[in-house]
């Protein structure tokens, strides 16, 4: 009975929706045939839009090597894997939104922007950002932390032991840099490459700031379009979004493929992996790239959001006389403050109501796995499904089924569809978080509970469930703090007159009035970056 209704209840929350795109997207109806939809899909506008992402997807992927590659071997072969440190300041860009950090770059770049106050002269450059490439190198600057963790990894599964051999049987470095390190890393940087590819086709952040900015248009802009700004469209943001779905779905079809044609197997003993390396002469040059690259992905755009969020006017330059705290204070005395208020509710909310399901879904699919092993992996399959799709698709599809006649349910177009929204997204983080904790619990302690007359509810509130907590935990924060940021579906489905932190930062902005929402910005970032902060402290002395 509960693995039936867990797998009605996610069919309801996670797969009718995504069926719905392609129901209206392709069932024919009285007016249009089936072969019309996909003429209207192949449509010379829409393949345009389609080669703008694929492009923009491999340019995002050539920046993000060139930036995540350098920085990896650096952390790993060389004296600078000592300074543990960076890697927090890498992981800076890729924690922040990406709309905030484009927003940053724009600050920064635009003219009469915080890079021309501080070089005069340049202003016969930084026109030149506005364009593909700025756009690009926007999105590289936000994904290179994600693809540099999987290659550091990489580098730091190439056994020493292995190196050395190919080295006494005279072995080039080019002989065992192609047959030693070159097989063991490219499985990894293949994986690396594709999310990086997969996430920038689906990111909405950058293109709906940037992208509109220089008439760039891409699937994820283009379907925001026809869902929000009149007139409305559903019938082609849904063909737009399984465009994108069959895009992500084959990409990460190859990437299976693919990985299974080129998985090595590294050496399972006691080889010695990669040693750090003494110090040398080439290290002030080291020190100047890693410096280079941070001052590149860091500095740049938040340098703005940061000094933006205190002046009066950004224009005026960095004097005292322009100092102010007036943008915090209009923030949180006005809409801003109800906005943040908002943000936190739905956050918390989203987060509660995810993290009860997540547990619930793992503990009936861990007692169906023995019985009914299809409704196992059917029950893991559907929970974790919203984290292989792009976010926009999940809206799309989220609207199309609660925006329905048939629905009885009168979610949508309430603040009640917002909290469903964040916890269809980010309920594959609970269930991930949980699971991974339930895989190393071992089953003597039920077994031997059971052996004492001890109950099923017994055993699970004095033993499961407190092994289960770190989990429950961890994952309860990372979704409020991924809720508390949330931009596409806020944005697209917000009732009237409300506003979620996300929506006043965007709004602000395209309003000109960046300063309000720089501050705004400022306080949800440094709100979820405390909560983090706090989670890894506990974690680190439950450790201990």
């Amino acid at each position: 009975m509960n693995r039936l209704l867990a797998i009605v209840i996610l069919v309801c929350l996670i797969v009718m929706p995504l069926c719905m795109i392609l129901i209206k997207g392709f069932m024919p109806s009285a007016e249009v045939g089936f072969l019309d939809n996909i003429k209207q899909l192949v449509q010379a506008d829409n393949l345009k839009i389609l080669w703008n992402s694929i492009i923009l997807g491999l340019a995002v992927v050539v920046l993000s090597t060139l930036i995540a590659l350098p920085l990896s071997f650096i952390m790993v072969k060389t004296a600078l894997a000592r300074h543990q440190w960076l890697d927090i300041l890498i992981m800076i860009p890729f924690m922040t939104p990406p709309y905030i950090g484009a927003m940053g770059w724009m600050l920064t770049m635009q003219h009469n922007g915080l890079l021309e106050q501080l070089i005069p002269g340049i202003d016969k450059i930084t026109p030149l950002f506005f364009s593909f490439f700025g756009m690009a190198l926007i999105m590289s600057c936000h994904l290179a932390p994600f693809l540099y963790v999987i290659l550091k990894k990489a580098l730091l599964n190439l056994q020493q032991s292995q190196e050395e051999a190919a080295l006494i049987y005279g072995g080039s470095f080019m002989y065992r840099f192609r047959r030693v390190m070159l097989p063991m890393f490219v499985s990894g940087y293949s994986m690396g490459a594709l999310l990086v590819f997969v996430k920038t086709i689906g990111e909405f952040g950058t293109p709906v700031t940037m992208g509109n900015r220089i008439g760039y248009a891409v699937l994820t802009s283009e379907i925001h379009h026809s869902a929000s700004i009149w007139p409305i469209d559903f019938q082609h943001a849904a063909l737009l979004s399984s465009l994108l779905l069959g895009v992500s779905m084959t990409v990460w079809a190859f990437q299976t493929w693919f990985q299974t044609r080129t998985a090595v197997a590294g050496d399972s003993g006691k080889g010695r992996k990669t040693l750090q390396q003494p110090k040398s002469k080439w290290d002030s040059l080291l020190y100047g790239i890693v410096g280079l690259l941070l001052f590149m992905m860091i500095v740049m755009p938040y340098a703005s959001i940061i000094i933006n969020a205190f002046v009066k006017q950004l224009s005026r330059g960095l004097k005292l006389h322009n100092i102010t705290l007036e943008n915090f204070v209009l923030v949180l005395s006005g809409n801003g403050g109800i906005a943040l208020l908002n943000s936190v509710m739905l956050a918390l909310a989203a987060a509660t109501i995810a993290s009860a399901l997540g547990l619930w879904f793992v503990l009936v699919s861990e007692q169906t796995k023995a019985k009914s092993p299809w409704s196992s992996k059917l029950i893991d399959f559907f929970s974790l499904l919203p984290n292989t799709v792009p976010g926009i698709i999940v809206v799309i599809g989220l609207i199309l089924f609660w925006n329905n006649t048939n629905n009885p349910i009168p979610a949508y177009n309430t603040i009640a569809i917002l909290v469903i929204t964040y916890t269809v997204l980010y309920i594959p983080y609970a269930v991930q978080n949980i699971k991974n904790v339930n895989q190393t619990i071992g089953k003597n302690l039920m077994e031997a509970a059971e052996m004492s007359g001890s109950t099923g509810w017994t055993r699970f509130r004095t033993i499961k469930f407190p092994l289960l907590l770190p989990g429950i935990v961890s994952g309860w924060i990372l979704i409020f703090c991924i809720s508390m940021r949330e931009l596409v579906g806020s944005l697209i489905l917000r009732p009237p007159n409300t506003d979620t932190s996300a929506t006043y930062i965007y709004r602000q902005f395209e309003q000109g009035e960046s300063a309000q929402g720089m501050a705004m910005a400022l306080l949800s970032v440094g709100i979820t970056s405390v909560i983090l902060i706090l989670l890894d402290v506990w974690q680190k002395r439950r450790e201990r």
